[in-house]
């Protein structure tokens, strides 16, 4: 499925959020995803899953279009549910799933 990752998420009236990391900039959902897929989880140890996280975050970082696995989006969403206010899940699942999102939300 081809997602847009240059999403831009917003406040309940409307106006961007801003990324907390760069304050200067609109946060995105290859902002979200990427901070989600690079976040460790307690007894997060596997090697291969780490791996498979990087590979997805290589993917994503640059945003744009990007074309994922439905198994690459159950576990962004998984880990973007884990980690980010229900504002952004909201949004940031909608997106993943092909829906539209309603300006203003």
């Amino acid at each position: 499925m081809k997602i847009n990752t240059d999403f831009v998420f917003e406040n309940l009236k409307g106006a961007s959020i801003k990324n907390q990391m760069d304050p200067k900039k609109d946060l995105t959902l290859s902002d979200v995803c990427v901070q989600s897929l690079l976040a460790s989880e307690d007894g997060d140890r596997d090697g291969k899953t780490k791996l498979a996280r990087y590979d997805l975050v290589l993917k994503i970082k640059d945003g744009g279009e990007v074309s994922l696995e439905s198994s690459d989006i159950t576990l962004i969403k998984d880990l973007v549910g884990k980690y980010f206010s229900v504002l952004v899940v909201g949004q940031a699942y909608k997106v993943l799933e092909g829906e539209s999102v309603k300006k203003g939300v």
